[in-house]
């Protein structure tokens, strides 16, 4: 489905350092068309497609192609950091697991028995 660009919200992504800007002007520059961009429906986030996004934007695209994905908004980082696991760095691994034991220590608290 083709979407505006405008309507697109940026998600929250497994890569601590952000996109790689030169990894964008090399996709920008090519002439490879750009695979969809895989958005979360209901808040319109970027779930998978960062650099392909701001390559689009480069090269003058006022919309892209996206698939959408449905689910809970929290699930949302969970479902980026496993689309991207393979070209994650260590580190944004690492960053991601830290992120995933914070939240779940949170959730799953041990009950006071007094």
């Amino acid at each position: 489905m083709l979407v505006d660009i405008a309507a697109l919200r940026p998600a929250d992504s497994p890569r601590t350092g952000g996109c790689s800007e030169e990894f964008v002007r090399s996709l920008a520059s090519s002439d490879a068309r750009l695979s969809p961009i895989v958005v979360h429906r209901a808040t319109m986030k970027v779930v998978d497609g960062a650099h392909r996004l701001k390559a689009a934007v480069l090269r003058g695209c006022r919309s892209v192609e996206v698939e959408y994905v449905d689910g809970p908004a929290e699930d949302v980082f969970g479902l980026s950091v496993s689309l991207n696991v393979s070209t994650l760095s260590t580190a944004d691994r690492e960053a991601a697991a830290r992120r995933f034991a914070a939240v779940a220590s949170a959730v799953v608290r041990p009950r006071h028995r007094g």
